[in-house]
């Protein structure tokens, strides 16, 4: 694609979420996930907290996440990790980020992370699109389900999961054979 006509379709893009209330992030597939985040986990919502930043200019919110499996990264089993997430009520004031994940206490979710500014912390990759919820399909086995929400997509990716829930052990398995590949 020439860049005169990269710039119409980012024009157009981005003219069209003006007007949808919507994020635009780089679509991104399971390759481009896990290439991008420092962690990817399998884990347990516990809580979340929103509170002020230093400045009282930036709402954040605080998820812990008891972490069940790793498929890249650091975090070890059983350790709780804190993703930080801009947007969250503190008192009588609300912020949201379009695009930005909600967390669930008790939701089991699969979650791509990349450290947070400061490194006590991770955010999710992409927003929203980072993260997938588990649950038990209809046929009884355990899949992941995007979570994906007020985004709007640049690029022409394909996850697998675009189609519907994706069984959870063959995106683990995915995600760690492409955790092992070098760096393009």
């Amino acid at each position: 694609m020439r860049p005169s006509e990269l710039l119409l379709v980012l024009t157009v893009a981005l003219l069209a979420v003006r007007t949808s209330h919507a994020a635009v992030v780089l679509k991104l597939d399971e390759v481009g996930l896990t290439r991008a985040a420092d962690a990817v986990v399998v884990g347990e919502v516990l809580d979340s907290r929103s509170e002020w930043d230093s400045s009282h200019n930036l709402i954040w919110t605080l998820t812990r996440v008891r972490v069940d499996d790793v498929a890249k990264g650091a975090p070890a089993r059983g350790a709780v990790v804190t993703v930080r997430e801009v947007g969250g009520r503190v008192g009588d004031v609300e912020a949201r980020m379009i695009g930005a994940p909600d967390f669930v206490p008790g939701e089991r979710v699969v979650l791509f992370l990349e450290h947070a500014p400061g490194g006590a912390s991770f955010r999710t990759v992409a927003l929203s699109e980072g993260k997938l919820v588990v649950s038990r399909g209809s046929d009884g086995r355990v899949v992941a389900t995007s979570a994906a929400r007020g985004l709007a997509f640049a690029g022409e990716a394909k996850a697998m999961w675009d189609a519907g829930p994706v069984d959870l052990e063959a995106l683990l398995a995915t995600v760690r054979g492409h955790a092992a590949e070098p760096r393009p």
